[in-house]
């Protein structure tokens, strides 16, 4: 029983993260597109480092949440967590940029990749 509570605790701790990421990007609007509609990272200026930044803490949300539902199996979302890892790298040339240059940092998510 236990560890379905941790399990879901983890999970939810994941999604509240994944949500804080969205409501930064209705901030700015269009930066949806970097991480779901393969528009590849600005070269230079205020936006580039926007979404490197982005990028780096979506990561860390996704490797966060591989390594809670692949730990504790009770919360039967691993399959799904990992499909979505897999649709952000697919979809995401900076987020599978910053993965791909750290594999040490995101090791679970570069494992995707």
């Amino acid at each position: 029983m236990s560890n379905v509570i941790n399990g879901t605790t983890g999970v939810d701790t994941c999604l509240g993260n994944l949500r804080e990421i969205y409501f930064k990007m209705l901030e700015y609007p269009g930066t949806r597109a970097y991480f779901y509609d393969n528009k590849p990272c600005p070269e230079q200026g205020e936006e580039r480092e926007r979404i490197l930044i982005l990028a780096e803490i979506l990561a860390d949300v996704l490797e966060t949440g591989l390594m809670a539902t692949r730990r504790i199996p009770e919360t039967e979302s691993y399959d799904d967590w990992r499909d979505y890892c897999c649709f952000i790298l697919d979809h995401s040339p900076t987020v599978r940029h910053v993965v791909v240059e750290h594999p040490l940092w995101w090791r679970e998510l570069a494992s995707q990749a």
